[in-house]
């Protein structure tokens, strides 16, 4: 047997196989592969570079959903969004922290500093209400019910509604509140 029969045995059991997408995904960044894999098995590099892509995606987001971590982040963010990323990169540092902060809850909020033993309190100091929590703030806070009316929209939101919120507003209204100064 020579090694083009070996080759085209291979790619024949990996069209079979489940696992071809994962095997591909692994190389194909190699253009040698991708002219054999067009040439052996009759389909062009694009084809193979847009179903790994599709599949990654896939993947990373189901990987995402089974987290059992993480579970604030997901309120904001339910699956990649290559926007949200290049945006989050276009930021300055000050604002990416304060960004990446609220998302995941390990904002300059008094909830977090009691965690980190910094604060005795974590109670909202605005509204005095509840424990200060990027969800509290952004969510519930009866302090910034105008301030989140006229940039959110609406008086109040649902855990439901946060993915839906571009991150540039979400900064708008953190910006505005003068909480993060």
């Amino acid at each position: 047997m020579t090694v083009d029969d070996i080759f085209v045995v291979a790619i024949s059991q990996l069209i079979c196989n489940v696992r071809f997408v994962s095997i591909c995904f692994k190389i194909v960044t190699n253009s040698i592969y991708h002219l054999l894999a067009s040439i052996a098995v009759g389909i062009n590099t694009s084809t193979i570079r847009s179903s790994v892509s599709s599949w990654a995606i896939q993947e990373q987001s189901r990987l995402w959903q089974a987290l059992p971590k993480s579970s604030q982040a997901k309120l904001f963010l339910n699956t990649s969004d290559k926007g949200l990323a290049r945006f989050a990169l276009s930021l300055e540092k000050k604002d990416l922290r304060i960004l990446v902060g609220l998302l995941t809850g390990h904002a300059d909020l008094n909830r977090h500093f009691k965690i980190m033993g910094l604060q005795n309190e974590a109670v909202c100091p605005l509204c005095q209400d509840e424990e200060e929590t990027s969800i509290h703030f952004i969510v519930q806070c009866s302090a910034t019910m105008l301030l989140r009316r006229s940039i959110l929209d609406d008086y109040t939101l649902s855990l439901d509604t946060l993915n839906g919120i571009h991150w540039a507003v979400l900064l708008r209204f953190v910006k505005a509140s003068r909480r993060f100064l």
